[in-house]
């Protein structure tokens, strides 16, 4: 009985070593397989960095396919989709960050994932000056962005990379409210007032806040005038001047100025009756005939006589109208100038935005917008104030200074 007692105590010291030995060689066995996975991320991450993105690729595909269940793979995963962010492949990095989204929903990368989605979103939209203006194409891909910021910001309103977001957001945004705006002048141009006024309506509900509203509540005024309906425009333009003031709130006010005539009440005069006609030689009689009487004229007033006894007279040098133009904010993107011009009876809003172009021999763009101008002088206007400020940007870059806040020029639009 002792012996089988022994013989079961020495089974059971042999079962708990075998089991002692097993955990171990598995412990081991799972701290090989974290340190090979941490080893090959490493290696494809130096590829990364050298911007050898197929040799980076084909490691982090090793990665995903080797160490399937470290949190290496889903590194790798998120590098892919960089790989083609940096290549310029930004459908192809958008599918790969959705599905990276999708796959791991509460991981702490989701908010890079996403952000990259919006980057690249925002980078598709093509500026190419080869290419119709941004507002009169196709607007699917801003469309696209603008909702993927949208939900970013929403979701994300601490993130570390809101202000990139919000510029972004700010661009898209007034890119759609431009689009609107195009499409209802062409609707005003062919007399389509109420698809004009509908559009006007969209930009503003959909997109408020956009810093266009000024503009697109102009243009609705405008519009409603077209259309006889002077209260609801002046109730417009009202709004714009209280509410915006600036560029477009005087061209509210110069809206204004030209319906008051039309509204203004006539109140009849009051008569008052004739009086009976004086007795002749009566102290009334002489009074009145001296009032009737005709009155010495004044002398008219004289300028600098010339050589032959002529008089001339005085007047202003002509000099054109004054072009100014003061710069935006400041930070990365385009640089936006906002100004006016002004001649002798009137003052038009403009906008430019100079921004880099691989396109343009300088490495510059400009483009201008007055849509507030007659059509017959809003294409050489618009002309010197893109021409002028990229002048003006591409000198500062030159002699390495910011651009200038302020520029101003008087020019005379050629005669018709």
């Amino acid at each position: 009985m002792r012996r089988f007692a022994i013989s079961l105590g020495l089974a059971a010291v042999l079962l708990l070593g075998g089991a002692a030995c097993d955990k171990k060689a598995k412990s081991a066995a799972s701290l090989t397989y974290t340190e090979d996975a941490f080893a090959a991320y490493k290696e494809a991450m130096a590829a990364y960095e050298e911007k050898d993105w197929e040799d980076a690729r084909a490691l982090f595909e090793e990665v995903k396919r080797l160490f399937a269940y470290s949190r290496y793979a889903k590194l790798a995963e998120l590098r892919i989709a960089d790989i083609d962010f940096e290549q310029g492949k930004y459908s192809e990095a958008i599918s790969g960050y959705r599905a990276y989204v999708k796959g791991h929903r509460g991981d702490d990368n989701v908010e890079y994932a996403k952000y990259r989605v919006t980057k690249a979103l925002f980078l598709d939209i093509n500026d190419s000056f080869i290419l119709p203006p941004q507002e009169e194409r196709d607007q699917a891909n801003t469309i696209d962005a603008y909702r993927e910021l949208k939900a970013f910001v929403r979701r994300f309103p601490s993130s570390r990379y809101r202000v990139d977001t919000s510029y972004m957001l700010e661009v898209v945004t007034q890119r759609l409210v431009r689009h609107e705006l195009y499409v209802a002048r062409y609707y005003l141009r062919v007399d389509n007032f109420e698809a004009a006024v509908a559009r006007c309506d969209y930009a503003l509900d959909e997109y408020p806040g956009s810093g266009l509203d000024a503009e697109a509540m102009v243009l609705k005024g405008e519009t409603l005038l077209k259309m006889q309906e002077d209260d609801a425009a002046r109730e417009v333009f009202e709004r714009v001047i209280a509410d915006y003031g600036g560029p477009f709130g005087r061209v509210a006010k110069r809206f204004l100025d030209v319906m008051a005539p039309a509204k203004a009440k006539s109140t009849p005069k009051k008569t008052r009756p004739e009086k009976a006609a004086p007795k002749e030689g009566s102290p009334e009689a002489e009074e009145r005939s001296l009032e009737e009487a005709p009155q010495p004229e004044k002398p008219a007033r004289r300028g600098p006589a010339r050589e032959d006894g002529a008089v001339t007279t005085p007047e202003a040098p002509a000099r054109g109208a004054r072009l100014t133009l003061v710069r935006e904010g400041g930070g990365d993107g385009p640089i936006r100038y906002r100004g006016e011009v002004v001649g002798a009876e009137e003052r038009w809003p403009i906008a430019v935005e100079v921004g880099p172009s691989e396109a343009a021999a300088d490495g510059l763009v400009a483009t201008a917008s007055a849509p507030a101008m007659p059509d017959a002088e809003r294409r050489f206007w618009e002309g010197q104030a893109a021409a002028m400020a990229r002048a003006a940007v591409r000198r500062a870059e030159k002699e390495g200074l910011e651009a200038p806040r302020r520029i101003q020029r008087w020019r005379s639009p050629p005669k018709r």
